[in-house]
């Protein structure tokens, strides 16, 4: 068995086709998803059954679907200066549900947040035109919400635009080498989250999708489980299976690994 684990951006917007836009994307995958009888099913799912927690009958015919970086499109509908209004995520797959909610018994997916509000409000301003969609104000309703999980994306992301943490190279997870950077940017997060949020985070999504041997081979296997981590995704562009490391999960991007409907398609078939 070989699982896809999809992941879109919602405040990647760069006009009103499928390819530029993740809302447009996310609403034509999942309808696609159902018509070839296939399943979504919970992020967690994937990461017990890889471990062998849980059975093939499962993940049967299934799919996962994550988020990233926790703006406010993740959660609700949004204007967009230049392209109108957008659903937003928790929107389309709430929708979804209403029209396949039998057939999708398990439709679920999972929100990768930035936990830094200054490190979103930065990368809001320098990348996306300072369009607002940078706040929390959603995550307590979402953190509760059925069709939704949120999980930890790291403190700011290490991105390029932040100064929070300076000292070390930026705008790469390569440099996140150490454990006194890994404990600043993955357990502060997985902290924060709970502090303020009530979430305990059980999986982690690498920024960027970088990795380094320390993080994935040293850090992560030896701490992450202590403060209640399961597993780790990338963005590798290849499917889950048995026998990979749990710290090195990999995810398809929209945008990056499939861009068209047709290409879509084949990501799905090739499983």
């Amino acid at each position: 068995m070989r699982i896809p684990v999809l992941c879109y951006h919602s405040q990647i917007i760069a006009g009103n086709d499928y390819r530029h836009n993740g809302h447009r994307a996310l609403a034509h995958d999942l309808e696609y998803i159902q018509q070839q009888g296939l399943r979504v099913v919970p992020l967690t799912w994937v990461a017990e059954w890889q471990r062998g927690e849980r059975s093939d009958t499962d993940l049967q015919h299934a799919v996962a679907i994550s988020f990233d970086d926790g703006m406010s499109s993740d959660f609700r509908a949004v204007n967009h200066p230049e392209y109108g209004e957008l659903a937003g995520f928790l929107p389309i797959l709430e929708a979804f549900q209403q029209n396949h909610g039998q057939q999708q018994a398990q439709l679920h997916a999972t929100a990768f947040v930035i936990a830094s509000d200054r490190a979103r409000r930065d990368i809001d301003q320098a990348c996306h035109n300072a369009i607002g969609w940078d706040d929390n104000s959603d995550w307590e309703q979402a953190a509760k919400h059925p069709l939704l999980s949120l999980e930890n994306h790291s403190w700011d992301h290490n991105h390029e635009t932040c100064n929070e943490s300076p000292g070390y190279p930026q705008g790469n997870f390569h440099s996140i080498h150490n454990f006194d950077l890994c404990e600043l940017e993955i357990r502060r997060s997985s902290e924060y989250l709970h502090q303020r949020y009530q979430i305990s985070p059980r999986l982690f999504a690498y920024p960027y999708g970088h990795t380094n041997p320390y993080l994935s081979e040293e850090y992560l296997p030896k701490h992450g489980p202590k403060m209640g981590l399961e597993a780790a995704f990338t963005t590798a562009g290849t499917y889950v299976e048995q026998g990979q490391s749990r710290w090195l999960l990999p995810r398809f991007v929209h945008g990056f690994h499939w861009r068209s409907e047709e290409e879509f398609q084949q990501l799905l078939q090739a499983a």
